[in-house]
């Protein structure tokens, strides 16, 4: 995500004009080959400010939603909020048009349906002749197709498709960067977004001690969470700005909350010896390091290449999340943004619940389902480190390494590895 590369503005400006991304689009930006990647040649020149280091991992066909059926912990997360959203369509009056929703970094679009789903059936129960339109937000390499043969039920299994059980909704989509206004001022009558705004809008530099900011020391992240902040009320300001008077903004991102936790990284929590649901002794991303040092030191990666593999994103704490609703006289309450509630919830990793149940119960097997899930949304970021006069296929190869370790470890002992999710859950109104 970011400012886009030249060729990627003048793509978006063209996908900007037209208004929405069709179909034949979606195809045209598609890589050709392998799709391990997004980490193509094509991505690294759209976002050569990150190196395409948070694209998605959609290996396979073509528009087959890999992403969401990889990412199964991600529905429960959004539904997580729908208290939250049905109290916003409560107070909201509803306008005399369209009634405009905007899923800001939708990825296939696959995770937010049943939620869209609930919300565009509440409003046609109040008036079955509103017209609905749904605008989807992710960057230009984002898996477009899937968005479209998910919207319009064309994936087996897949979420079921609004579109086919209610008249008059609309499907829309915007290859914006969300760091930009992505709709026109005032058109927005429910803005959304789940598990996207944490990735910042620049590569954060190097870090000495961790490939991720939360594991690093204290004076190594003054850079990082400084351009978070910069990020976030830049995020913000942009979503007040495209909001209608009265309307809301619900945002769920990854945070730190007052424990430490932060995304498989949770506080271990022991009764007699036995370990508790809801917390792993053992640490995603520590893993992600371990490794990633394991093939410096044996020559598998150079020591730049380990250098070079930072997460460009930002778990921010409370204090952070709430900073620019706090100051009256900054862009986001000059933008009429005001907070209504913030509130931080760890949502436990679905794979480890399986484990702990009895339904998986082989490790090996287990350990290959769980770990793609943690690889959706970080191989890029180990993939782009790599230096670019190794083939395409090498770097490849040593990422598959790596998750193919990570699988091993986990296998070792399943009870104690796991991705549980820690959101920060906002909600604000635009005035």
């Amino acid at each position: 995500r970011g400012p886009d590369a030249p060729f990627a503005s003048t793509v978006a400006g063209m996908l900007r004009s037209v208004g929405s991304l069709t179909l034949r689009a979606a195809r045209a930006l598609e890589p050709r080959g392998r799709r391990s990647f997004r980490q193509s040649y094509l991505a690294m020149d759209l976002h050569a400010h990150t190196k395409g280091a948070h694209d998605a991992y959609t290996p396979g066909e073509k528009g087959d939603g890999y992403y969401s059926q990889n990412t199964r912990g991600c529905f429960e997360v959004v539904m997580n909020a729908k208290k939250e959203i049905m109290s916003c369509l409560e107070k909201q009056k509803a306008p005399a048009g369209s009634y405009n929703i905007a899923d800001f970094g939708c990825a296939d679009a696959g995770t937010s349906m049943p939620m869209i789903y609930d919300i565009v059936k509440e409003l046609k129960n109040r008036n079955p002749s509103q017209e609905v339109c749904v605008h989807y937000e992710d960057q230009v390499t984002n898996d477009w197709l899937s968005v479209f043969n998910h919207t319009q039920g064309l994936i087996a299994g897949g979420p079921k498709p609004y579109v086919r059980d209610f008249s008059k909704v609309f499907v829309q989509a915007s290859a914006t960067s969300f760091f930009e206004q992505c709709f026109p001022s005032g058109t927005i009558n429910l803005s959304m977004s789940f598990t996207a705004m944490h990735w910042l809008s620049d590569h954060p530099g190097k870090l000495k001690t961790a490939l991720h900011h939360a594991l690093a020391e204290k004076n190594e992240t003054q850079k990082i969470s400084a351009m978070a902040a910069k990020d976030w009320e830049r995020i913000l300001t942009h979503r007040a700005n495209e909001l209608a008077s009265g309307s809301y903004l619900v945002i769920v991102n990854f945070a730190t909350d007052e424990k430490g936790q932060f995304l498989g990284h949770t506080v271990p929590s022991y009764s007699e010896g036995k370990l508790e649901a809801g917390a792993c002794r053992e640490s995603m991303h520590g893993w992600f390091n371990k490794i990633w040092a394991e093939f410096r030191d044996k020559g598998k990666i150079t020591q730049e290449e380990y250098d070079n593999c930072v997460f460009p994103n930002y778990y921010r704490t409370r204090e952070e999340t709430l900073a620019p609703f706090q100051d009256p006289n900054g862009p986001v309450a000059k933008a009429g943004l005001k907070l209504v509630s913030a509130d931080c919830r760890v949502v436990p990793c679905l794979y480890r619940a399986k484990w702990l149940n009895g339904e998986s119960k082989d490790p090996k097997a287990h350990a290959k389902e769980y770990v793609p899930t943690t690889r959706t949304w970080s191989n890029a970021t180990f993939y782009s480190a790599l230096d670019s006069s190794r083939p395409a296929a090498e770097r490849e190869t040593i990422v598959d390494e790596l998750f193919l370790r990570y699988e091993e470890e986990v296998a070792k002992c399943p009870e104690h590895h796991g991705m549980d999710y820690v959101h920060m859950y906002v909600v604000a109104q635009k005035m």
